[in-house]
């Protein structure tokens, strides 16, 4: 699990969507329940946000893909939506079931 968790590294689907040049906030995942937690976060210091915005959502998705078979599931998790200021926040995504 491990070796295949490693080749995922750094590893973008979408490369005109990566999330580094807009989330500066690091962040952990508890790969095995899909738990992002993010701490002490201050949205207007650690988001890239556009000019006029007031506030912004940050969501995630886990996913099992077995591609030998040609079966997937993606589970999304709630959706944070904050203000962008000066505050800060503890931000908890977590899928509703583990895929």
């Amino acid at each position: 699990m491990l070796k295949k968790k490693a080749l995922m590294n750094g590893f973008n689907f979408n490369s005109n969507s990566i999330l580094s040049p807009v989330f500066y906030k690091a962040f952990s995942v508890d790969a095995a329940i899909g738990v992002i937690p993010i701490n002490n976060m201050v949205s207007q210091k650690d988001i890239a946000f556009a000019l006029g915005a007031t506030h912004f959502g940050i969501s995630s998705g886990m996913a099992y893909i077995d591609f030998v078979n040609c079966v997937s599931n993606l589970q999304l998790t709630n959706e944070g939506i904050l203000p962008i200021d000066l505050i800060l926040n503890a931000v908890v995504l977590a899928p509703a079931v583990v895929p």
